[in-house]
């Protein structure tokens, strides 16, 4: 399995389980409870691609928990805050510095 396929089946792995919670609770109707997803990919450099693929399947994924949720149960909603890291650790998780 490329490294392509792992990541994007470790998303669809957690999108599942974020619906799959979603179905265990019944909030009132016309809720406007909002799930905020970081997402930290590659948006610029040699791995863009994946990085832009990344981004594209997982607004379609939030989209489609959207339109779910609101026939459903009235109203969550996704929001994705995507950060480009670049290819580089540092701006992917910060400096952590010497431990």
């Amino acid at each position: 399995m490329n490294s392509r396929s792992l990541s994007r089946f470790i998303v669809l792995i957690l999108l599942l389980a974020a619906a799959n919670s979603l179905r265990s609770e019944q909030p009132p109707l016309h809720s406007h409870r909002e799930f905020k997803i970081g997402v930290l990919a590659s948006l610029t450099g040699s791995g863009n691609s994946l990085g832009q693929d990344t981004v594209a399947a997982l607004q379609i994924a939030t989209d489609q928990l959207d339109a779910e949720a609101k026939a459903n149960q009235g109203g969550y909603r996704f929001h994705l805050f995507v950060r480009d890291t670049q290819q580089d650790p540092v701006k992917a998780g910060g400096d952590q510095g010497p431990r």
